[in-house]
């Protein structure tokens, strides 16, 4: 146990779930299960780690961190399936979803837990997730795709401001979607909503969870004293092949959960978005080096839209991920 309650608080088992989806995760998983115990002071804690890639992650984490539980892998299975996997094995009512290149800052725990109890009628608690730098990151502002989000994309006007929901305050506020690298859900509306939606192999998979429970008249809360760094070191921000994953789950949302004339609406503007990106690098890119690092990321899904307008669906994706992919 990886962290101890105050006698008599504890019960038979852990308070809290910490759920870790490795993927060759071996620069950063160190640091993020060392940081647990700290994030969590008087609560009792398990952790809970399943290996979705060459199993170097998991058998590193064996050697070093005895006291986590190992899940046995059934291959590179996606971000969703691996949580719910995860969940299966877990005992408390707290799940926390971890990304292994997330760093939990002294009391995190402490304080999503604090908030679960000041909101408990929250289908999920977040904090705030820290660049390198110690700047708040562009996790903090997810919220729900919107076809006006994406024309602000297309006129550079990009997405914070444009949603209240998404803005960082001072205090506990309520907000659309809780980054699924770092999210505390309670087990029971885990287990009604039935976990994430397995159709996603990465990306987008919390926005759909945390919109179906809205369906289900659940809101979800942010704290801004709960803090983890976030590395994003399991891939690089501008890697084509990120940005492909990232547009054919974004795509997979639209199709699931918009009329088709919307949902064809919204995949036309995020190519649009891609070919415009593209385009700059390919013109400004010798003068520019940012210009030219985001054309090259965008440049897959400008090129190659048949790849990921119709999400994880079709040929592509069945051949891509029965192979192993790339996280």
């Amino acid at each position: 146990m990886m962290g101890e309650a105050p006698a008599g608080a504890r019960g038979d088992g852990p308070e809290v779930s910490v759920l870790i989806v490795a993927y060759n995760s071996l620069e950063h998983i160190g640091r993020c299960i060392g940081a647990i115990p700290h994030a969590a002071p008087g609560i009792a804690v398990e952790v809970l780690l399943i290996d979705n890639g060459d199993g170097s992650t998991a058998r590193f984490v064996g050697a070093t961190f005895p006291e986590v539980r190992v899940v046995a892998t059934r291959g590179n299975i996606g971000f969703g399936a691996g949580n719910n996997e995860l969940a299966r094995h877990a005992r408390a009512p707290l799940l926390l979803v971890l990304n292994p290149d997330m760093v939990l800052s002294p009391d995190a725990i402490l304080h999503l837990v604090a908030l679960s109890r000041e909101k408990p009628d929250g289908a999920g608690w977040g904090g705030m997730t820290l660049d390198e730098s110690g700047a708040a990151d562009a996790s903090n502002h997810l919220g729900f795709p919107r076809l006006r989000t994406l024309a602000r994309r297309l006129l550079f006007l990009g997405e914070r401001g444009a949603d209240p929901a998404r803005t960082i305050g001072s205090g506990v506020s309520e907000v659309e979607v809780i980054m699924g690298g770092l999210a505390m859900i309670p087990q029971s509306s885990w287990q009604e909503l039935g976990g994430f939606d397995e159709g996603y192999f990465l990306y987008c998979e919390e926005t759909d969870f945390f919109l179906r429970a809205r369906y289900a008249g659940k809101r979800a809360w942010r704290t801004p004293f709960a803090t983890a760094t976030h590395f994003a070191g399991s891939g690089n921000s501008h890697s084509p092949s990120r940005m492909l994953y990232q547009a054919a789950g974004l795509s997979h949302f639209m199709h699931k959960h918009w009329a088709w004339p919307k949902a064809w609406a919204g995949v036309l503007l995020w190519w649009l978005v891609a070919v415009e990106r593209y385009a700059l690098g390919c013109l400004t890119g010798r003068v520019w080096a940012s210009a030219r690092r985001i054309g090259g990321a965008y440049s897959t899904v400008a090129v190659r839209p048949a790849q990921w307008m119709n999400g994880y669906a079709g040929g592509y994706w069945a051949k891509r991920l029965g192979c192993g992919a790339a996280h």
